[in-house]
């Protein structure tokens, strides 16, 4: 599990069905941000992934 602040870099493979796109910790749509690492997440209003804040096109479906 990564550390709050400890260089969480944005991961491509994914270990679970809704996975934080930085620390592959499950995501909680309720939430704005990722309780295990904090990073703020934002989901594809398409798809529903979830994709790092300000991210220009969703990894998944290529939605803006």
């Amino acid at each position: 599990m990564a550390v709050p602040g400890e260089g969480c870099k944005p991961r491509k493979e994914a270990k679970s069905p809704c996975p934080c796109p930085f620390c592959d910790a499950p995501v909680e749509k309720v939430y704005p941000f990722c309780k295990a690492c904090g990073k703020k997440i934002s989901f594809c209003k398409k798809c529903g992934k979830p994709v790092p804040e300000g991210t220009d096109l969703c990894e998944e479906c290529s939605s803006p």
